[in-house]
């Protein structure tokens, strides 16, 4: 995919343990160009080795590229000064992003926008807890597509959560669910 793809109306960046700290730059040009062609970005900033050698300022400055920012509280808190959801979202709509979603397990997930207050929706209870392997990118992929349907960021956020812990329900990770179920 090339920020001179036309065709393409959102564009989702998962940084994961594969992308190498000097990558960044093209990262955030990408970025930029589809931002400034008007069309949605989502940065997820994952969690892996790339915590320990990427500067804070390199991440928040994709940060300022973004429409969405979202993460675990765990990521984004070590990219801020923060250490509750309530401040580590201030600190990174601060930087640009109209929305930030921050990933809490267990304890669900918190929101906040440019014009929504910040919000914590409780997570989806389940039966028996399995396997959360792919959870928080099965969240993030729900996330996405209720937002780029229209959907409201609550109902995204919603959503997402259903689906997460159909994931952690089904006992094989991502791999056991066929169909998840959304507004």
């Amino acid at each position: 995919m090339s920020a001179d793809d036309t065709k393409a109306s959102w564009l989702l960046v998962m940084i994961y343990s594969q992308v190498t700290p000097d990558e960044l730059p093209a990262v955030q040009q990408t970025l930029q160009r589809f931002r400034q062609a008007g069309r949605t970005t989502v940065v997820d900033t994952g969690l892996g080795w790339i915590m320990n050698r990427a500067q804070p300022d390199q991440i928040r400055a994709l940060w300022s590229h973004a429409n969405i920012v979202t993460g675990t509280l765990d990521e984004l808190s070590h990219w801020t000064a923060g250490d509750d959801p309530q401040s580590v979202a201030a600190e990174v709509l601060g930087h640009g992003p109209t929305q930030v979603v921050i990933k809490m397990g267990a304890d669900g997930a918190a929101y906040q926008s440019d014009v929504d207050a910040f919000t914590h929706q409780r997570a989806v209870p389940i039966g028996q807890p399995n396997r959360s392997i792919g959870a928080g990118d099965a969240f993030v992929g729900a996330m996405v597509a209720s937002l780029a349907t229209g959907r409201p960021l609550s109902t995204a956020v919603k959503n997402a959560g259903r689906v997460a812990a159909q994931v952690v329900e089904a006992g094989r990770g991502v791999l056991a669910i066929s169909s998840p179920s959304v507004e």
